[in-house]
């Protein structure tokens, strides 16, 4: 699992078109489709949405996770890809839980 924070202040809808351009620059842009979408909350009231892709690239399968986390003025994006032969199906769930109890903080340092 990968984070990236977002810089700047972007609406939700205009950061998943840049996402989608990007993996159609990378992949062949005839074998991408959202398999899975949606979003909840975390135990901070961050609102985390979601979207589970499906697409080839060199001839490889691949189902990459793509998560924004937004809370206040803060956005980071999460990509979760697996390991030949694990199931995403197990994995994702269990993601989806301990991101459901994530804090975001402005403070740095330990916590």
């Amino acid at each position: 699992m990968v984070a990236d924070r977002v810089t700047g202040k972007q609406r939700v809808s205009v950061l998943w078109e840049k996402l989608d351009i990007e993996m159609r620059g990378r992949a062949d842009a005839r074998s991408i489709e959202v398999e899975d979408r949606g979003v909840f909350l975390t135990q901070s009231e961050a609102k985390v949405w979601y979207r589970t892709y499906r697409y080839r690239l060199g001839g490889v399968k691949l189902r990459p996770v793509y998560y924004l986390i937004r809370q206040d003025d803060q956005s980071y994006w999460l990509t979760l890809t697996t390991a030949d032969g694990v199931d995403l199906e197990v994995v994702k769930p269990i993601v989806d839980v301990i991101l459901k109890r994530v804090i975001i903080s402005s403070e740095t340092g330990r916590h």
